[in-house]
């Protein structure tokens, strides 16, 4: 009798638990049993205006302050950068990516004010922008503010005044220009764009280009050369041209070296892959890197702009990686004044003009495939190899 009770309870307990587990799947399956919900993703809503800018559209052509109008077709936006990245000082606080714009501001009495939406907290970089119709910066303004809700973030803005290239002179007549010689390990497949030269050294120094000595012994011609090759050792007045080109590109050197108050300083820690940069002037007491694990690096203003990188060591690009440009922004008016070697990966790209060392243990070394839009100018030796070098547009 006992044994026949602990069969029908075993079996009664069986039963309920299966019943119970169907009912579970049941209940799951018609949603009334759903997997609890995780938190609901952020949403803040933040009004900016700026605060400084005395200009009113051109549409009102009225200030309450009475101060200027804005030229034609120009814009005044402002755009947030997150996740930002800070130092243990809250400052130096670097943009990844583009979280959110404002969209034209309006005039609101005398503030331009203007509102932007984005999904999360943290310390988020404010970037205003007066631009003229062709992208040109005219008035900017930065801050960076610790979101945790909504809220309200005053701009300060202020007239752009950085707008003045590096003077080249005579060694901006030359797409390459070196001190210490040219070399190509794969002439068949290079392209260059525009005059190249050496000197002190001479012609000698240009290795693995088939060179041809023009009629009048001033400069040479080769098939991978849409230009002219000059040297120092070359007849008549080419010469005094190779030295006033070279005294011109060490004092490029030299100016862009000693621009004081930099904009931006150890930016990144010196990775600058993945970042936005507006025009500017910036320094590093560091190597300098693109790398493959942050991505290219984006300069972001108008045709008249102009960004100067100072850097003390080392300017490295990976394989693959490259300096993007928009808004109008032109190659002519990038300067990368580095104090090392210069390294462009295999199919990197470079765009603007690089200032290098004099030390002879620095040269511009360009790997397999790796491409320039601007102008190389080396107090040391550069090194090609098969890569597609072309003179910026005016």
């Amino acid at each position: 009798m006992k044994t026949t009770k602990r069969h029908i309870l075993t079996r009664v307990f069986l039963f309920a638990f299966v019943t119970f587990g169907l009912s579970l799947g049941l209940l799951a399956c018609s949603g009334v049993l759903a997997e609890k919900p995780g938190p609901s993703a952020e949403s803040h809503s933040v009004s900016v205006e700026l605060a400084g800018l005395d200009l009113v559209s051109v549409n009102t052509g009225i200030s309450s302050r009475g101060i200027g109008v804005l030229p034609e077709g120009a814009t005044v936006m402002v755009s947030a950068y997150g996740p930002s990245t800070i130092d243990a000082n809250l400052n130096n606080i670097y943009p990844t990516v583009p979280v959110g714009s404002s969209g034209p501001m309006v005039l609101v009495g005398s503030i331009w004010k203007g509102n932007i939406s984005f999904g999360m907290s943290g310390w988020v970089l404010f970037r205003a922008y007066v631009k003229d119709s062709l992208g040109n910066f005219l008035y900017f303004g930065e801050i960076r503010v610790n979101i945790t809700g909504d809220t309200s973030v005053s701009i300060p803005v202020s007239v752009w005044t950085k707008n003045t290239p590096v003077n080249l002179n005579t060694a901006g007549d030359f797409v390459i220009l070196s001190k210490a010689g040219i070399s190509n390990a794969n002439v068949p497949t290079s392209a260059i764009t525009g005059d190249i030269g050496v000197s002190p050294i001479g012609f000698t120094a240009i290795t693995d280009f088939p060179l041809s000595l023009d009629l009048s012994g001033d400069f040479s011609t080769t098939p991978k050369v849409s230009g002219r090759v000059y040297a120092s050792d070359y007849a008549h007045l080419t010469p005094a041209k190779m030295s006033t080109a070279v005294s011109n590109m060490e004092s490029a050197y030299t100016t862009a070296a000693g621009l004081s108050i930099p904009d931006y300083t150890e930016l990144g820690g010196g990775q600058i892959g993945g970042l936005i940069l507006v025009p500017g002037l910036y320094k590093w007491g560091t190597d300098v890197l693109v790398s493959l694990t942050s991505g290219d690096v984006t300069l972001d203003g108008g045709p008249s702009d102009v960004w100067i990188f100072q850097i003390s060591g080392k300017l490295t690009m990976e394989s693959a990686m490259s300096v993007l440009l928009t808004g109008g922004a032109k190659a002519k008016n990038i300067f990368w004044q580095v104090a090392q070697t210069v390294t462009l990966g295999t199919t990197s790209h470079l765009e603007g003009v690089v200032l290098s060392s004099a030390t002879a243990g620095y040269p511009i070394i360009l790997e397999t495939g790796a491409s320039v839009s601007g102008r190389l100018l080396s107090q040391a030796a550069v090194t090609l190899d098969g890569n597609t070098v072309t003179q910026p547009a005016p």
